[in-house]
């Protein structure tokens, strides 16, 4: 499938959450800057752009509420925070990679983007042509 590579970062879409927005332009621009941003992919970076922002406000309510808080009966639990926050990152961890933005996914993803070569690997170049 041919798909058409962005021309620049398009505008986020409404149904963002709040700290999804700050992930948005990053994330476009990164994507942009690859080779990678095509209009067919724009739902699911919006999908992972929310996801960190749910990682990041589940995160502010854990070190707020702290990792075990007591439920109603008074018995200590694991803050449900918690479980959103993993799951969130998960999330993410797993949409992000098809994009390249992790670091093992990325050794994967041909861009296009040449590496310059170095003069050494010129010169071992013009001396076999």
């Amino acid at each position: 499938m041919l798909v058409e590579l962005s021309a620049g970062v398009p505008q986020p879409p409404a149904h963002l959450n709040k700290l999804g927005y700050e992930y948005w332009d990053i994330t476009c621009k990164e994507l942009l800057n690859n080779n990678l941003l095509t209009g067919a992919d724009l739902g699911l970076v919006a999908g992972y752009c929310n996801e960190l922002g749910l990682y990041k406000a589940a995160c502010e309510m854990t070190e707020k509420e702290g990792v075990v808080s007591v439920n109603r009966f008074g018995d200590q639990v694991v803050n449900p925070w918690y479980g959103v926050r993993s799951g969130a990152l998960k999330q993410a961890t797993q949409m992000g990679q098809l994009f390249g933005i992790t670091p093992s996914a990325r050794a994967k993803i041909e861009t296009g983007n040449v590496k310059p070569q170095s003069k050494l690997e010129l010169l071992k170049k013009q001396k076999s042509a």
